[in-house]
């Protein structure tokens, strides 16, 4: 979810926010990186993390409104990125997660700190969201149950982080109380979030069963998004 700020000046607490969170999200990315080196992925998987990577820059091109204003969006990118942690492993969420939000940021010409920070925000979200399956262990795409659970769990650790870190920036940015903001940006963004967390669950279960099934997640991601933007108008 992002947040449109209303000045370009960045006060020190957000400036020392902004540095906090680049310092904490280096180590994963790094991690990320290295790990996929040392063990990168066979051609057939490698096309399937791309063509995730390509769903998910295409999604955060577009985010979809949660207010009718549209200073509160939030971008259905959440669904490949949740899936593919589930898929392929903690590492291709991340980097696909760094390089979505990245691509999308620059093209939109944002002001380079709000890029790093709203890049590095995603990259913790979805590192966050690879700690159930971590902590639990992998077990199967093909298990329904177990996807379920990963998408569950995984995505509210992705919109704890994700919320936390928003609603704090905005805070510092605007000199408004924490516990609002948190209310409110949980009360917009939690329902969208559930609703993909179980489209990721979908999505990754149609793929390990057969990729061209996920074919059918493109009437259903199109189905929440003509609504909500319908229901704003």
């Amino acid at each position: 979810m992002s947040n449109a700020t209303r000045q370009n000046t960045f006060p020190p607490r957000l400036r020392r926010l902004i540095a906090g969170t680049l310092a904490l999200v280096a180590p994963v990315v790094v991690g990320a990186a290295v790990w996929i080196a040392f063990d990168p992925p066979g051609p057939t998987e490698a096309l399937a993390v791309l063509l995730f990577l390509a769903l998910a820059l295409i999604a955060e091109m577009k985010p979809v409104p949660l207010e009718e204003d549209d200073m509160s969006t939030v971008s259905v990118a959440f669904v490949f990125i949740l899936s593919s942690l589930i898929l392929f492993g903690w590492e291709y969420g991340v980097m696909i997660a760094v390089l979505s939000a990245l691509v999308a940021q620059l093209v939109e010409r944002r002001p380079l700190p709000r890029t790093a920070f709203n890049t590095s925000v995603y990259a913790l979200s979805a590192f966050a969201a690879a700690l159930p399956a971590l902590a639990l262990g992998d077990g199967s795409a093909h298990d329904p149950i177990a996807v379920t659970a990963f998408a569950l769990l995984g995505g509210a650790a992705f919109v704890a982080v994700n919320v936390g870190f928003i609603s704090l920036a905005i805070s510092y940015h605007e000199g408004l109380p924490i516990r609002p903001l948190l209310k409110n940006d949980f009360r917009l963004a939690g329902p969208a979030f559930a609703i993909q967390a179980f489209l990721a669950a979908l999505a990754a279960a149609l793929w390990a069963t057969d990729p061209w099934l996920l074919v059918l997640m493109a009437g259903s991601l199109f189905t929440v998004t003509l609504y909500k933007r319908s229901s704003l108008a």
